[in-house]
């Protein structure tokens, strides 16, 4: 029987696509499950090649993490520790200020030369070095990019990999100072990433000639490009931006302004953000009346932190020493807590929130003798001595704790404090009652749990301890 030219055709073709089809198969085999013969017989796996590079180095490819967002919070459950692993006093890791993220620690540097450095909790592996005065970082909503403030510019970063993405740079940026900013530099002091993902918000300040004049910067930037899309500024005399926030709704921003007697002294303002039309594109920013703190401006601030819906401020110059309590969504006074010096150099420094929102504490601290600064001169560090726990509703004090050190876990209804040479894990409802207790070595310098409550970092003058909480 003959066959037709065209199924010839046919069949030639149907040939030639099968094998093409099997070349194809065996060239995108997994490079990691091919073998090459040896000398002896035997079969050796072959080295992946990398585009860009040789098949005779293999590149250092750094291991993904998970962003944050898909880290659910773990609770604790019988409140004990295990010690996971050690990162000693070397290389600089010696740190006043601890953040702990999914398997990454923060740490922000207590010795010279000014810096900051991220590395693997598991392993006490350095993943990156920065230089620059350092200050808390911050993390978009999803858990994929980092910024980190470094004086006169912001640096971001792909968690996950820690590339570089990029940079912000102050409006009035001169040549960023090596150790303490000199008058008419300007620096980043603050940043919030919007709740929706879309914006960052930083704070700047200018530090004028002969430490007046200084010009206080609110900014509004798009995430994804880095362009700045609003600004707004202040102009105080002796007085610093402290913090800038997204309200909930992400339309609304707080800058905090601390300082001394300026044209208003220390005060909050409401920013309403405001999108642009077709003549105008863009943002723009709406200011609303400032709302002074409740005290005369020749007082002095001691400190100032963000703790849940709360602006909490401590007056060093006060005789009771008195810390008072401001909405963080209108400025307006919360209340006072108790709290009564019973020494002359007492301060409150050090605030906490308990997960479920229901118990503060606050820290009351005493000067003690630090290392040097960057110019040789003698410091004083405020070490907390005792922390005294209030109810979050009524500010009535519920009970006071010996301790160094203390810290709320991020889910479950559990704290971590330093008293003496013990680290204890007790109830919210009982924390004179611990649950697990563990020795330390040095004097505490830093402690706090990790954004997925799986474990609990403690920075001493000895070392950092990181504990696999349970």
């Amino acid at each position: 029987m003959t066959r037709s030219p065209l199924l010839i055709f046919i069949i030639g073709i149907a040939g030639l696509w099968a094998i093409s089809c099997k070349g194809k198969k065996e060239n995108n085999a997994d490079p990691q499950t091919k073998q090459i013969q040896g000398k002896g017989g035997e079969k050796k796996p072959v080295k992946p090649v990398v585009p860009g590079k040789t098949a005779t180095k293999t590149p250092n490819v750094k291991a993904a993490v998970s962003p944050l967002a898909v880290v659910k919070p773990v609770g604790l459950t019988s409140g004990t520790l295990s010690l996971q692993s050690t990162i000693p006093v070397v290389k600089g890791n010696l740190f006043k200020a601890v953040q702990a993220m999914s398997n990454r620690l923060y740490g922000m540097r207590a010795r010279k030369p000014f810096g900051s450095v991220l590395l693997d909790m598991a392993t006490g592996k350095e993943l990156v070095r920065f230089k620059g005065v350092p200050r808390p970082i911050a993390i978009s909503p999803d858990g994929k990019t980092l910024a980190v403030i470094l004086g006169a510019h912001v640096e971001l970063y792909r968690f996950a990999t820690m590339e570089k993405l990029g940079e912000l740079e102050v409006l009035m940026a001169k040549k960023p100072a090596k150790d303490a900013p000199p008058m008419g530099t300007t620096l980043f002091v603050s940043v919030d990433f919007s709740k929706d993902g879309k914006y960052l918000a930083t704070g700047e300040i200018n530090f004028g000639k002969f430490d007046s004049n200084h010009k206080q910067t609110l900014s509004v930037w798009n995430i994804h490009d880095r362009k700045r899309l609003a600004t707004y500024g202040e102009e105080e005399t002796d007085a610093n931006v402290c913090d800038v926030r997204f309200l909930p709704g992400n339309k609304e921003l707080v800058m905090v302004i601390v300082g001394g007697p300026g044209k208003t002294g220390s005060f909050s303002r409401r920013m309403i953000m405001e999108a642009g039309n077709m003549v105008m594109p863009g943002l723009a920013l709406k200011a609303q009346k400032a709302i002074p703190f409740n005290i005369p401006c020749d007082e002095c601030i001691d400190s100032w932190s963000v703790v849940g819906p709360y602006y909490a401020v401590s007056y060093s110059m006060k005789l009771d020493g008195s810390v008072n309590l401001y909405r963080l969504a209108d400025g307006s006074p919360a209340g006072v807590l108790p709290f009564k010096k019973k020494a002359e150099d007492d301060s409150v420094r050090r605030f906490a929130l308990s997960a479920d929102g229901s118990m503060l504490a606050f820290g009351v601290c005493a000067e003690k003798k630090g290392p040097p600064d960057d110019f040789g001169n003698p410091t004083m560090d405020q070490i907390p001595y005792r922390f005294i726990m209030v109810d979050a509703k009524s500010f009535k004090e519920t009970a006071t704790l010996e301790a160094s050190a203390l810290d709320f876990h991020p889910v479950s209804g559990h704290l971590a404090y330093v008293k003496g040479d013990d680290l204890i894990v007790a109830a919210v409802s009982a924390p004179d009652k611990p649950l697990g207790t563990m020795k330390i070595e040095g004097n505490p310098m830093a402690l706090g749990f990790s954004a997925d409550g799986t474990h609990l970092i403690l920075a001493t003058d000895k070392g950092t301890f990181i504990y696999q909480a349970k």
